[in-house]
């Protein structure tokens, strides 16, 4: 009689939770927030880690270090 798909069962998970959750969702979107801010900052290290001018800029940093001395 009652048919439900998946996008119905989704739908309706999400508004129990919002409802049951009310208190807790503004703490779980900082904290969302906070990790997906994390994850940029990691991935923009990862890119200049890639990138061979990085490592040039490095290697002529440590040469001077070295010659300093």
């Amino acid at each position: 009689m009652f048919r439900i798909g998946a996008g119905e069962w989704l739908v309706i998970a999400l508004v129990v939770i919002i409802l049951l959750a009310m208190g807790r969702l503004p703490n779980v979107a900082r904290r969302a927030g906070e990790a997906y801010r994390s994850y940029r900052q990691v991935k923009q290290q990862i890119d200049r880690a890639k990138d061979p001018t990085t490592w040039i800029n490095v290697v002529a940093t440590e040469e001077k270090k070295k010659n300093d001395r």
